[in-house]
């Protein structure tokens, strides 16, 4: 029975993969099962597979359920479960995230009922995975197991222990452990942006480390673990993938980290949260101010002495004292548009600071045709006394 609850190991020059079920049988009477199923990997030394966001290269494995057709029509492919990374150094700088040794995948439980009258159970699958040390290989097999269905449902005392130490190293989700509270915000720092994630309620251990799940947004740089008092925080960088398009003013993003220990034992920890980008943070906090109207101010003032500045530098005759006003209209401008910078956002200042100077343009080329009307009709009228 308890080789009923795996498929035959898959062996290849860089490891091992095979099928594994909790049970090593299935209830009769179609009675309901929660069936656990998993995908166990064995990896020579030196190569590693792989989490849900791979790094720097690589992809994780992809499971998709092939028998029985009970199990084929809830939603294939599997949905895996990934237990808590580590960070892998390759050349050059690189790195990948994954697993190395033995490693079990849990796949997420499924209710399933045998049919009546059926004696055995046939569960197939397909699994498509890259194995990498400094290489890659990809592999894919068709793995099955055979599950006997009797009187009523009976682990396997093999396999059930190993999805258990899977579902063991899973992290805790965020909000299921008391005590424990994440924070995550947004910074820049130029030239890209700075993630903080701040957990409250934990240590941190030497191997402690933040991976980022996959997004579209941004590529992630190492962060570095900090202690704090009462917990951990991790920064890194975050660096936009496209530099033509803006940011979006608010986004997701799922994080683990790993390497924590609360209440004396070791966990990792998964949360998701909803960013915003510094620049709308700031306009967010601007406008629900009690000082939201100083912007506005700030600007129709620099609008005014811009105005002032080109009427005191464009008055005939010119003279010292009105050009030396003209340069202290245009300082103020500069404090004014000082002042405005963390009150809007980094589009709306260059907005305003175009605005300025067209407004300048439009002023310097009145003053010139008004300029060049004012000469026209002394020549016409010098020209009629000639006559």
């Amino acid at each position: 029975m308890a080789a009923a609850a795996t498929s035959p190991w898959q062996p290849n020059e860089h490891g091992a993969v095979r099928l594994i079920a909790a049970e090593a049988a299935l209830a009769s009477g179609g009675t309901p099962t929660s069936l656990r199923l998993g995908v166990q990997f064995r990896t020579a030394p030196g190569w590693h597979v792989y989490w849900k966001n791979p790094g720097d290269a690589g992809f994780p494995p992809r499971v998709d359920l092939l028998a029985p057709p009970e199990l084929v029509g809830k939603e294939p492919p599997a949905e895996i479960e990934f237990p808590a990374p580590r960070r892998f150094s390759l050349p050059g700088g690189l790195f990948a995230i994954g697993y190395e040794g033995e490693i079990v995948y849990p796949l997420k439980p499924r209710p399933y009922s045998a049919p009546a009258g059926v004696r055995n159970v046939r569960i197939e699958a397909d699994v498509d995975y890259l194995t990498c040390a400094v290489d890659c290989v990809p592999y894919r097999y068709r793995l099955a197991l055979d599950l006997a269905v009797g009187g009523t449902a009976v682990d396997d005392s093999g396999t059930a222990p190993l999805l258990d130490r899977a579902e063991a190293s899973l992290p805790r989700r965020d909000g299921t452990l008391s005590g424990v509270a994440v924070r995550a915000d947004l910074a820049r720092s130029a030239p890209s942006l700075a993630l903080g994630v701040e957990i409250q309620g934990v240590e941190a251990s030497p191997a402690a480390d933040l991976f980022v799940e996959p997004q579209e947004l941004f590529e992630i740089g190492r962060p570095a673990a900090l202690r704090i008092p009462g917990g951990v925080r991790f920064e890194l960088p975050l660096v936009p993938r496209r530099t033509d398009l803006p940011l979006p003013k608010s986004f997701p993003l799922a994080f683990t980290a790993v390497g924590l220990v609360a209440g004396g034992a070791p966990i990792a920890l998964e949360a998701r949260r909803q960013l915003g980008t510094p620049d709308s943070v700031a306009e967010a906090e601007s406008s629900g101010a009690p000082g939201k109207w100083l912007p506005i101010l700030l600007a129709a003032l620099a609008a005014g002495l811009t105005a002032t500045a080109m009427a005191l530098w464009g008055k005939e005759p010119a003279s010292l004292g009105r050009g030396l006003l003209g340069f202290v209209a245009l300082g103020l401008v500069v404090v004014c548009l000082f002042l405005l910078v963390g009150r809007v956002t980094s589009s709306g200042l260059a907005g305003i600071e175009l605005a300025l100077l067209g407004l300048g343009l439009v002023l310097c080329l009145r003053r010139r045709r008004a300029s060049r009307k004012a000469v026209r009709p002394d020549s016409t009228i010098n020209r009629g006394e000639g006559r």
